[in-house]
Parts: C-alpha cells; sequence; structure tokens
C-alpha cells in the first residue's frame, strides 16, 4: 500500500532590501540549520550578472514565522582565509559546522573540485581541510 504526500510551494519575496541580504543568484547553496537555532545558511553562486561569489549569509528561523520577514546577516570573511568565488559546490551542516565542498569557476574548475572548507557556525570562522589520502 502507497501513500502519497501532497506538498504546497509557494512564491515568498523576502522584504529584506538591506546589502545583509543575499541578492537574487543561482548555482548557490541554501542550507538548514535546526540545532541550536533553525537557520538559514546561503553561500556563494553566481550572481545576475555572471560573476562567481563567495558571499555568506544566515538568517535565523526563529525570529520570524513568515519567510518574507526573514531578516538576514551577511557574515564577513574570515581575515586571514578568504574562499574562492565559485558556484556549483554542495553543503551540509553537521554538528554545528557547514561544509562546502567543490564547485567551479570558469578559471578554477579543477582546483576547486577536492576543496572541502568547513565554517564554525558559532565563532564563523572558516577553516580549509584537509582531504589528502592517508595511502
Amino acid at each position: 500500500m502507497s501513500s502519497s504526500l501532497l506538498v504546497n510551494f509557494a512564491r515568498v519575496a523576502s522584504n529584506d532590501n538591506s546589502a545583509d541580504a543575499p541578492q537574487a543568484r543561482f548555482a548557490h547553496t541554501c542550507t538548514l540549520v535546526t540545532e541550536p537555532t533553525n537557520q538559514l545558511c546561503v553561500f556563494g553562486g553566481e550572481d545576475k550578472t555572471g560573476m562567481w561569489t563567495n558571499d555568506f549569509f544566515i538568517a535565523n528561523l526563529n525570529e520570524s514565522n513568515l519567510v518574507a520577514d526573514l531578516k538576514w546577516k551577511k557574515v564577513a570573511s574570515s581575515p586571514d582565509l578568504v574562499l574562492p568565488r565559485r558556484d556549483s559546490h554542495t553543503a551540509i551542516v553537521y554538528k554545528q559546522k557547514l561544509y562546502v565542498f567543490g564547485g567551479a569557476t570558469s578559471v578554477l574548475r579543477d582546483e576547486l573540485k577536492h576543496q572541502l572548507y568547513c565554517c564554525d557556525l558559532e565563532s564563523r570562522k572558516w577553516s580549509l581541510v584537509d582531504v589528502s589520502s592517508s595511502s
């Protein structure tokens, strides 16, 4: 016996037009964080002018009942580590850390495909994870 789940989607426009809100983009990641608070994390992608980005935004879902009322915060890059601009990457959250893997730009396609970065969501500090093979 199978069951179906009906899901309704609606397009929602954010009312946050500040510089701290992500602008239109594609090939980015939007990752949900559920502990200790509910947050959305948006990283990278390509903007409407065709430029690759490395900007990082967080919205706290606990402060709003409506997506349209989200207040975004742009997270500054770590001064000692600036991530390469990228699109078409992947991202996950595990134990309060956001991991960003791979991606591409027209120039750095081969260099980025094996890079793994980690952002500690409490300290907001990025680090490059060593993924070299031990064998």
